[in-house]
C-alpha cells in the first residue's frame, strides 16, 4: 500500500508506519484512533514523504483494514450462524 500512495516502500517505513499505528492507540481520543492515528503517521513520515501522499496513506489503509474486518466478520458470523438472517441470529443468541 504504501508504493500506491507514492511512500517509498521500505522494510523501516513500513516499521514507522506498524509503530505509528500503534502509538495512535495509546491515545484514546477518537473511535478506533481516527484522525490520531493519521497524526501520527503524518509525522512520522515527514522525512520520507510529502504530508499529503502520508495523509491519503493513512486514510487509505484505514479504510482498507475497516472493509477488510468488517467482511471477515461478517464472514464469520454466517458461518457460525449459518445464515446472515438477523431475526434467526438473534433466535440462535437466546438459546
Amino acid at each position: 500500500m504504501l508504493a500506491a500512495f507514492g511512500v517509498p516502500a521500505t522494510l523501516p517505513v513500513a516499521g514507522l508506519v506498524v509503530v505509528a499505528g500503534g502509538m495512535s492507540t495509546l491515545v484514546p481520543a477518537t473511535p478506533g484512533g481516527a484522525g490520531t492515528q493519521q497524526l501520527f503517521i503524518v509525522v512520522a513520515l515527514q522525512q520520507v514523504a510529502s504530508a499529503a501522499s502520508a495523509l491519503s496513506f493513512s486514510i487509505g489503509m484505514q479504510v482498507g483494514v475497516t472493509i477488510v474486518n468488517t467482511t471477515l466478520g461478517l464472514l464469520a458470523m454466517t458461518l457460525a450462524f449459518g445464515t446472515m438472517r438477523p431475526a434467526a441470529i438473534r433466535a440462535g443468541l437466546r438459546r
